[in-house]
């Protein structure tokens, strides 16, 4: 019997960085089985830009019809042909964020008493409240195999191993100085946090300058729109805003940015990967910087590209963006992505393993 796998694929609507790596966890499914995959309200461009095809995949717009078929799948098919993988991507220790992880319980049980696999893949969380881990810890004991994207997850949770972001195996993996000339330096930041000090956008100017780049201002987030045409206006650039775009015309747009880009400044995780996947040197010169990006570029094997620029000057801003645009580590971001695109192809691999296995306990 052709197993059934049902995984949530929901994200935030407005961010391609979110589409990237579920996009990614979808295509390791294909081929695997008959797909049923969750995405809530999602707009047709979201489900377009996922890959998402009604000819191949059962689709659901309801969390509860999605909960039933999972069960009623898992009580009438063969054992050990049924599946259940957690939504990929960050998730938040708190009630309001275990929604799945509590809601999808009955789900998840039976699941594993009809012999199928409960598996994390490329999950992490930015927190880590007492009460709402305790219940977190629930589900997770329950799953067969937990893949975590960082390693501060996996040492809290304490079960599991740690893996790249699945948004590392997306990309084109374009060395750097491979084809066009890279003449451009890209920024993005995000909306909701303070506009950058006076000396470090004085700073990025400078660093443009000194490595004859022009300064391309770009939206990965629809939401942060108006903070792209702020920076671009600030740094005598110009901008790549979302605005009335498809979700796939805005990727297509970043992902020549980034292939023509030299060096890519960002306070977004997924800003840097597809940066990186498409050739960029990331890099995080920010002010009060946050160690999410830190962590997980730590987890793919990558050296941090996290500075907190603060109390810097201009000048030491334009220094480090300069440097680390020529640095050693620069040189060998292909090859730990290329590193980093085999260990996604072992979890990958893993998760097949545990699929087939449970064909034949």
């Amino acid at each position: 019997m052709n197993p059934k796998v049902f995984v949530p694929l929901i994200g935030q609507f407005d961010n391609i960085g979110d589409i990237i790596l579920r996009r990614e966890l979808l295509q390791w499914l294909e081929g695997a089985g008959e797909l049923h995959i969750y995405v809530g309200n999602s707009p047709a461009d979201y489900d377009a830009s996922l890959g998402l095809d009604p000819r191949r995949h059962v689709i659901y717009r309801s969390p509860l019809l999605w909960m039933l078929a999972s069960i009623r799948s898992s009580l009438s098919s063969t054992r050990g042909t049924v599946h259940y993988i957690f939504k990929p991507g960050e998730i938040q220790l708190t009630f309001s964020g275990l929604k799945e992880h509590v809601g999808m319980l009955p789900a998840v049980l039976v699941t594993r008493l009809s012999g199928g696999r409960v598996l994390r893949i490329g999950v992490g969380s930015r927190n880590f409240g007492y009460l709402a881990k305790a219940l977190f810890m629930l589900s997770v004991r329950l799953s067969h195999r937990s893949f975590w994207r960082d390693s501060l997850t996996r040492k809290q949770v304490g079960i599991g191993s740690v893996m790249p972001d699945l948004a590392f195996g997306q990309g084109s993996g374009v060395p750097r100085g491979v084809g066009d000339p890279r003449g451009t330096l890209v920024v993005s930041l995000r909306g909701d946090h303070a506009f950058p000090r006076k000396q470090w956008i004085e700073g990025l100017k400078m660093a443009a300058a000194s490595l004859n780049l022009s300064i391309v201002a770009v939206s990965q987030v629809q939401r942060d729109d108006k903070r792209t045409k702020e920076i671009a206006d600030a740094l005598g650039g110009i901008s790549f805003t979302w605005g009335s775009l498809s979700h796939a015309d805005q990727e297509r747009r970043l992902r020549s940015a980034y292939q023509g880009a030299r060096l890519a400044v960002s306070d977004r995780l997924h800003v840097l990967v597809a940066a990186l996947t498409e050739g960029a040197v990331p890099c995080a010169a920010l002010d009060h910087p946050s160690d999410k990006i830190e962590r997980h570029f730590e987890a793919a094997g990558m050296t941090p590209v996290v500075v907190d620029t603060v109390s810097w000057d201009a000048q030491r801003v334009s220094n480090h963006l300069v440097n680390a645009a020529h640095s050693q580590e620069a040189a060998r971001f292909p090859e730990r992505l290329s590193a980093a695109r085999l260990l996604l192809g072992e979890v990958r691999n893993q998760m097949l393993i545990e699929f087939s296995a449970a064909a034949h306990d």
